[in-house]
């Protein structure tokens, strides 16, 4: 939230992607979707002008987090051959955005000096650059920043719970929310819009990642 010059409170609203919002004729793909929608609607009805919602994409971030959406490739001592990995979403074409994108767009509309005349009522949607593939361009990036070969092949859902200590089980209500962001692969310029620059790359939060 933030305060302008007449001390009216202004609303920025970090949301999910518009396709896990609008699926299932607008049920949303997911219960996670649903409660993203309970606050949408009471700021359309309560806030007209005094919010603005953003709805970002797939965080890249996701990819380092650890969990069963992570990329785990497993310590080696050797220098030399393939390293191997796999990613229940492997296959899938997705615009991911860095969250560091995201988080400038919030900073920049809650510090503009009118963030109701500039921004109220609308709804931004956040990608990164381009639709990336996790076996593909993911695979290839890690691969050029450790300087050997990297492979990340499918998995399905259930063992990649497994693996994660979740009970396969849970695969049932995260599958239709998977499904539906593993198609979102459209592009759009918002990013670079508000920021005034290139949404940053797959390559530049691997970089990044590495390095720390």
């Amino acid at each position: 939230h933030t305060r302008d010059t007449n001390n009216n409170l202004f609303t920025a609203k970090l949301s999910t992607a518009t396709p896990i919002m609008e699926a299932n004729g607008g049920e949303g793909a997911s219960s996670y979707a649903k409660e993203h929608r309970i606050v949408e609607d009471y700021l359309r009805a309560n806030c007209d002008g005094k919010y603005c919602i953003l709805r970002p994409n797939m965080f890249m971030q996701v990819l380092a987090a650890g969990s069963f959406l992570g990329i785990n490739i497993p310590h080696v001592d050797k220098d030399e051959g393939e390293l191997q990995a796999t990613h229940p979403m492997a296959n899938c074409k997705v615009s991911m955005v860095d969250c560091v994108d995201v988080a400038s767009v919030a900073a920049d509309i809650l510090s503009s000096a009118s963030p109701k005349e500039q921004h109220g009522n609308n709804v931004y949607e956040l990608t990164g650059p381009a639709a990336i593939s996790i076996r593909e361009e993911v695979a290839s990036s890690i691969s050029n920043e450790l300087k050997r070969p990297v492979e990340i092949e499918n998995t399905s859902l259930e063992s990649a719970l497994e693996s994660n200590g979740i009970p396969s089980a849970a695969a049932k209500g995260l599958q239709p929310f998977l499904d539906t962001l593993g198609t979102y692969g459209g592009v759009t310029s918002q990013v670079e819009q508000l920021l005034g620059r290139p949404a940053r790359s797959i390559q530049d939060f691997v970089r990044d990642e590495i390095s720390a």
